[in-house]
C-alpha cells in the first residue's frame, strides 16, 4: 500500500457557533478544529493526528451519506 501523501497541515477555527460539513483529507499530517461557540461537526476527517478544541460544546454528527464510499472493484461483461 503507498504511503499517503497529503502533508501539509490544517487548521480550522471560529469565534462563533459553526457547522461543518464534508470531507477534510490531511491524511498524513495533523488537523486542527476549533471555536469558542457551538460546533457541529459531521461527514469525515482523515488525518494522521486530530485535535479538537475550544470554549463552546462541540457535537459530533455521524451522516452514512456524508462519508466517502468503500471503493468496489468488479468485473462488467
Amino acid at each position: 500500500m503507498a504511503e499517503p501523501h497529503a502533508t501539509q497541515q490544517m487548521a480550522v477555527s471560529g469565534g462563533g457557533s459553526f457547522s461543518l460539513l464534508g470531507t477534510f483529507y490531511t491524511a498524513n499530517a495533523q488537523l486542527s478544529v476549533s471555536g469558542n461557540g457551538n460546533a457541529v461537526i459531521g461527514s469525515q476527517y482523515i488525518s494522521r493526528t486530530l485535535n479538537l478544541g475550544g470554549g463552546g460544546s462541540t457535537f459530533i454528527q455521524y451522516s452514512e451519506s456524508g462519508t466517502a464510499r468503500l471503493r468496489e472493484v468488479v468485473l462488467v461483461e
